[in-house]
């Protein structure tokens, strides 16, 4: 399978639907895998006690049931794909916006982070933070984004396996911290794995059939998988 920015705007709708609904069944094959070995590390390595999405959980103790579904179902999807694989593309401007958008994202999960060790950031701090983390970042797209635009269109592939990375390394934070021994870090790269295949589908339909598709395929995963969660989060 030879994939290449060049693909070919004018393909039919109809087609564009078909590579949706291919890329659909193989992300649901990898989401059913996902909860069989979540499940099955739950059970035989973390005994019981790792929680399936820290994460989104938090979301629903935080804010409403119509806000939770809001921000995981449409927001996160969109924020993700913009991030992580807006930048697979030859336009320089969605490039620079692109990264800087994964750049701020990465920044915004360190804060989180932090404040999860009890470093409270206030807001008029995160305001300073932001500011001079985007003048920085700004500078440095303006001055270096012909040279990321061509590699990125010159090194497909490797931009695929980085945006894979990065899409999997961040969802690390989606689980509880585990004893960092050996048999807990395998375990925990068996849990990205499924993360890195869907990254790779997700990657694949962008690049086929252009971002706003991949946002759409983003959105239907989140929604058979999240729902359930958030429901029966509120519900408990």
């Amino acid at each position: 399978m030879k994939l290449s920015l060049d693909y070919n705007r004018e393909e039919s709708f109809g087609n564009r639907i078909v590579t949706l609904v291919k890329c659909y069944v193989a992300s649901l094959v990898v989401k059913g895998f996902s909860v069989f070995t979540i499940r099955f590390l739950d059970s035989f390595i973390f005994n019981g006690k790792m929680p399936l999405m820290r994460e989104k959980a938090k979301i629903s103790e935080f804010y409403s049931l119509e806000i939770s579904l809001l921000l995981v179902i449409i927001i996160i999807p969109i924020l993700e794909e913009i991030a992580f694989r807006g930048w697979l593309t030859k336009s320089k401007q969605v490039v620079a916006f692109s990264l800087y958008a994964t750049l701020i994202y990465f920044l915004q999960t360190f804060i989180v982070l932090v404040s999860d060790f009890g470093i409270k950031i206030s807001l008029l701090d995160k305001v300073f933070i932001f500011s001079i983390f985007s003048i920085v970042t700004i500078y440095f797209l303006y001055s270096k984004i012909e040279r990321l635009a061509h590699h990125i269109y010159n090194n497909l592939r490797s931009s695929i396996i980085i945006s894979i990375s990065l899409f999997s390394f961040i969802h690390i934070f989606n689980y509880p911290s585990p004893n960092w021994s050996l048999s807990n870090l395998v375990a925990l790269l068996i849990i990205l794995a499924p993360h890195a295949a869907t990254g790779f589908i997700y990657s694949y339909i962008r690049i086929k059939n252009g971002l706003i598709w991949s946002v759409v395929l983003h959105i239907l995963n989140n929604s058979i998988v999240l729902i359930p969660v958030l429901l029966l989060n509120k519900r408990i």
